[in-house]
């Protein structure tokens, strides 16, 4: 049986980086956030001074997943096929 193993000890097939499950998802909370308009209210939820954060940040940083989610494991992930180990030894 052959299955590509990447060096994250995940079976690729299964990856949501390489599936684009985690851009999909990025998109998905991205719009949800934006339809429900908690940019507008969010800043109304008594936090701790230490749990504040930026909304624009989060913004941006779901844009990158949405973005770039699939090219990082496209273009930094390398696999190597089990059966070859296998060989080795």
């Amino acid at each position: 049986m052959n299955k590509n193993i990447g060096f994250c000890g995940i079976d690729c097939s299964k990856c949501e980086l390489g599936n684009k499950t985690i851009s999909k998802n990025a998109e998905t909370l991205k719009k949800r956030v934006e339809n429900y308009g908690i940019s507008q209210w969010y800043q109304l939820v008594p936090v701790a001074d230490n749990e504040k954060f930026s909304f624009d940040e989060l913004n941006k940083g779901l844009a990158w997943l949405v973005k770039y989610a699939a090219y990082l494991w496209n273009h930094t992930c390398y696999s190597f096929q089990t059966s070859s180990l296998l060989h080795t030894f």
